[in-house]
């Protein structure tokens, strides 16, 4: 099976620089002492005794040995090019997708680079249609083989990342092809090759091509222009002269390059050099591509100069890209872009930016995941069980976990901390954002070990327990973490305003954010309260399997508590820029809410209660426009910890058949009949990462190129209208909060429902009014 590192190796795309000759050595002679045994014959009988002539005489047979011996090695290395020549020649890679994928499969990672360019005309997205088909269908077996999986997985990046690089390097030479011939026909060659220089357009490829004439003359008997031109690459300035590579490709090389030409153009690279290091001078530091350069957020890192609404001064983005501003807050350098900063200026030493390369092939969305049935009829509730746990792993924030299994989502986040310096990553990303909103995070995770506390059973029985668990661990050790020590605690990471104001992956938001936090002196019982329910929750769903843990999380739960109850107070009154998004209208529910985990957790009563609701006309429980699935998945799920009646079972199985398909369409993404595929989700709408994501990703009118498996979207209004549309927020947008309780339900359908031969829709819609 190919590693990702082998893999990651053979996809990189640019040639590699040759190293320079090794100086000449000035050792001084080794003084060997006198050898008498030699049992190998290492020597030859020649070992010396004593004086100089005796040691000169051993290193000189020592030298001629050693010349033999690399000689040696290079025959050997010729022999291994030609059996890696014939080994790659006597291969034909197949038309069939299913075949192509398994001859990739039993590639060697060293011919993996030639294959792919061998094959790229074969990439196409009906190709990556297939592969993601049966990435689909590996996944979500009964019983997946996992290196199976990860080997398709690896590939799916392999080839994704490899067929980039491989348009990348076609493009690059078919403009170096051109750059000679626009070179070569110039009236005045010496001030075309200084503009060049000045415009960065003297780069690898280029040089690679320089390279090539010097083959080609050699090849066609043409010593004295070969030789001129190799060693006029000699005094070539640093900059360039490291990226010549030693082509051999001969008799199909362009026209040469005539001395003269070579001549005019050291002039104008030596005065280029001279323009570079001035620029580099005025760079206080030099940028990678995707960081941030600017904005009014992060003024730290701006240092003395400042952090306005425009590029920071002294920070250079690297050749090719430019400093792009996505608002106020967040300037960064974008590879491919065409103006800096908005103003159409780079910041000082920056070069200008490059045209984009060509697009590799947009990423194609997995397949949806086919309903399965019971044997009485009824969903495998189970399998949507599953597909709900993938939608919270795809909302993670920090440093993913080895077995992550959203290939589309990286490490993000990791530079998130409070103002007294503590880490306060992981969490999740909200909704279709990346804020980290503590209030509706914490009711979700309370939420979500709720269910695996009453319906254990459930997910054990749908394989999903594991899962479960790991998910409420996630967002119960950023609680901790946030709670710290009580003194003051994180309810916000990011602003709302900011962030909504772009549309981008969060693998790409480079700068610091903000970090809210609430205090005696400006408390918030409301979000706090909530965090302290959901690690108490948490601490029960851990009680049995991890007592040690258990007690960690009911500690900082009792911690939480304390600061709530302690210091009244509205977070949405400290933290203005959560108002826009998730005020509360009080905190009494939450510090209850979180009184009643806690007695639950060490013995003490609870409490319950009670809701009243409307129906849509096809039956739909419905309480209001925003996130109305939400709302009746909740109501499932609290019917059934409450209640144990066949009534309600049905009024359950009537919900969830709404949610999956009954009324000819899923409202979960990734599964059933005509599921939604323009999810308001920034990351699955992102191509690949690496890639720029805008708002072009937001209006592009297809679906979102990664599947957001799991993910239940907000809903109908109250006349079941519903469209599919990335940009409806209020319908179509998902968050953790959706599936929480949804979730529950669908573990406790998967426990087993007693609703009979009830027909559909009478029996619950009576229960539920």
């Amino acid at each position: 099976m190919l590693t990702r590192q082998q893999l990651a190796r053979a996809c990189r795309g640019a040639p590699t620089a040759p190293r320079a000759p090794p100086r000449p050595s000035r050792r001084r002679a080794v003084v060997v002492a006198a050898v008498e045994h030699d049992p190998e014959g290492l020597f030859k009988g020649l070992a010396p005794k004593t004086g100089i002539i005796e040691r000169r005489l051993m290193m000189k047979q020592m030298e001629t040995a050693d010349s033999e011996f690399k000689k040696v090695l290079n025959m050997a290395g010729d022999e291994d090019r030609k059996v890696q020549l014939m080994r790659r020649e006597s291969r034909k890679p197949p038309e069939d997708h299913h075949e192509l994928i398994e001859y990739f499969l039993n590639t060697q990672a060293d011919d993996m680079e030639f294959e792919v360019a061998r094959c790229r005309p074969a990439l196409t997205a009906e190709f990556f249609k297939t592969l993601d088909a049966l990435l689909g269908a590996e996944r979500f077996a009964a019983k997946p083989d996992e290196d199976r999986l990860a080997e398709l997985d690896t590939l799916r990046q392999y080839l994704e990342e490899g067929a980039e690089a491989v348009d990348k390097a076609v493009a690059a030479n078919v403009s170096a092809v051109e750059r000679m011939k626009a070179l070569l026909s110039a009236a005045d060659k010496k001030a075309k090759i200084r503009d060049m220089a000045a415009a960065n357009e003297i780069d690898a490829p280029l040089m690679d091509l320089l390279q090539q004439n010097i083959d080609a003359a050699r090849a066609a008997g043409q010593e004295a222009p070969a030789e001129f031109m190799e060693k006029a690459t000699g005094p070539l300035p640093g900059r360039w002269r490291g990226v010549v590579t030693k082509s051999r490709r001969g008799a199909g090389a362009p026209a040469m390059v005539t001395i003269a030409l070579l001549l005019a153009g050291l002039t104008g690279l030596a005065a280029a050099q001279a323009g570079a290091e001035a620029g580099a001078a005025a760079c206080a530091v030099r940028l990678k591509a995707w960081d941030q350069c600017g904005g009014k957020s992060g003024c730290a890192a701006a240092g003395a100069g400042g952090c306005g609404d425009a590029p920071w001064a002294g920070r250079c983005c690297p050749a090719g890209a430019a400093c792009v501003r996505n608002n106020e807050y967040y300037y960064n350098c974008q590879p491919g872009s065409g103006t800096a900063g908005g103003s159409g200026t780079a910041p000082a030493g920056q070069p200008a930016a490059t045209p984009p390369a060509a697009p590799a092939p947009a990423p194609a969305p997995g397949p949806p995941v086919a309903a399965r049935r019971r044997a009485n009829g009824e969903y495998d509730y189970g399998q949507v069980l599953n597909l709900s746990m993938m939608f919270y792993e795809a909302q993670r924030s920090g440093k993913l976990p080895r077995g992550n299994r959203i290939p589309w989502r990286g490490d993000s986040g990791l530079n998130h901390r409070a103002a007294d310096g503590r880490d306060v990553t992981g969490g999740w990303y909200d909704a279709g954002d990346n804020v980290k909103f503590n209030l509706p995070m914490a009711w979700s995770a309370a939420v979500l070990a709720w269910g695996v506390v009453e319906f254990e059973a459930g997910y054990k029985s749908a394989g999903a327990l594991d899962a479960a668990l790991a998910n409420v661990r996630w967002a119960a050790d950023y609680f901790v973490k946030c709670v710290g020590n009580g003194s003051s605690v994180v309810v916000q990471v990011g602003n709302g305003a900011a962030d909504h104001a772009v549309w981008g992956r969060p693998e790409d938001v480079a700068g610091p954010v903000p970090v809210y936090e609430v205090t005696p002196s400006a408390p918030g019982s409301d979000a706090v309260g909530a965090m302290a329910a959901a690690l108490a929750a948490a601490s029960e769903a851990f009680r049995r399997s991890d007592p040690a843990y258990s007690a960690k999380l009911l500690a900082s739960a009792r911690t939480a508590y304390t600061f709530a109850s302690t210091h009244l107070g509205s977070y949405s009154d400290a933290v203005p820029d959560a108002a826009a998004f998730y005020r509360s209208s009080n905190f009494y529910d939450d510090l209850a809410y979180a009184a009643a985990w806690l007695a639950l957790r060490t013995g003490e009563p609870g409490f319950k209660g009670s809701d009243l609701v409307t129906f849509t006309p096809r039956g739909l429980a419905y309480s209001g426009p925003w996130g109305s699935l939400r709302h009746a998945g909740n109501a499932a799920f609290l019917m059934k910890a409450y209640a144990r009646a066949d009534a309600v079972d049905c009024a359950v199985r009537d919900t969830l058949g709404y949610m999956l398909g009954d009324g000819g369409r899923s409202f979960v993404v990734g599964y059933g009949t005509n599921p939604p595929t323009r999810p308001h989700h920034r990351a699955s709408s992102c191509p690949a990462l690496g890639l720029p994501c805008s708002w072009d990703a937001f209006n592009s009118p297809g679906p979102n190129p990664h599947t957001l498996y799991g993910a239940l979207v907000g809903g109908p209004g109250p006349a079941d209208d519903y469209v599919d549309a990335r940009g409806d927020f209020i319908k179509n947008e998902v968050a953790t909060d959706y599936n929480a309780g949804f979730s529950g339900a669908l573990a406790a359908a998967a426990q087993g429902l007693r609703c009979g031969t009830a027909r559909r829709g009478a029996v619950g819609r009576r229960m539920l009014a």
